[in-house]
């Protein structure tokens, strides 16, 4: 059974990839209070030892705290899966399993972290990558919902192909003189994300990784996508 959280907070946002850097955050508990704030994942924990990360994590709760915020961060590939179980750092931080369900007034909020580092092949394992990173698709879990949010993206979007990014190729590169098969590993990722934002029949899919702003209208399907670019926050009405 999915986990489920019903906020009592009279605001929601969502916001993009913070890698660590927290800032935005306590920018945004300096303006605004009584939000719930939802963080799609490269929210960047890990790459310190727990006893850091856990006094890193205090230091935010307070100024979430301060203001009547709280905060809901999903797993990314730079995030090591291992602190995201449903587990409520302090007060306000809540460190979001896979599937979870968020209640925000009549809305149901579903929330599936996880994706593939291109650059994989370059960091160290259990430091700076993690075997578990990537999305897990679980058919089974998936509710019908107004919003999904993830970390990576789907295919709905008109993107250019993972083939004309030099980088995405270098890689590929890398891990093809290994055996691997980058570029498959990554459209199969995106085409589980669009399973998923189909099963949903969300109103709205939400994600980051990309590092890019756009929004992305499917009259067909009648939903809006949304990449929210690195910090970026966008208000759920």
């Amino acid at each position: 059974m999915n986990f489920e959280y019903k906020t009592d907070k009279s605001g929601l946002v969502v916001m993009g990839d913070t890698h660590g850097n927290w800032s935005s955050i306590v920018e945004f508990c300096q303006h605004y209070r009584d939000y719930c704030i939802i963080q799609v994942g490269d929210f960047g924990l890990g790459f310190y030892n727990k006893i850091k990360e856990y006094h890193r994590l205090k230091k935010l709760n307070k100024h979430l705290h301060d203001s009547h915020n709280e905060l809901i961060a999903i797993r990314g590939n730079h995030d090591s899966p291992i602190y995201f179980h449903n587990k409520w750092v302090e007060e306000e931080i809540l460190l979001s399993n896979d599937y979870t369900i968020v209640q925000f007034g009549d809305k149901r909020i579903q929330l599936i972290g996880g994706g593939i580092s291109i650059d994989r092949s370059e960091r160290i394992i259990n430091r700076t990558w993690w075997i578990d990173e990537e999305l897990k698709f679980d058919a089974e879990r998936v509710e019908k919902v107004d919003i999904l949010i993830t970390h990576v993206s789907p295919t709905d979007l008109p993107l250019s192909k993972a083939e004309a990014n030099t980088t995405v190729m270098h890689y590929h590169g890398v891990e093809a003189s290994q055996g691997g098969d980058l570029l498959g590993e990554l459209a199969h990722e995106q085409q589980m994300c669009q399973n998923l934002s189909d099963l949903t029949e969300c109103k709205a899919h939400y994600f980051g990784h990309l590092h890019h702003a756009m929004i992305y209208i499917n009259n067909e399907k009648n939903r809006k996508y949304v990449c929210l670019d690195i910090n970026e926050i966008r208000e759920i009405k």
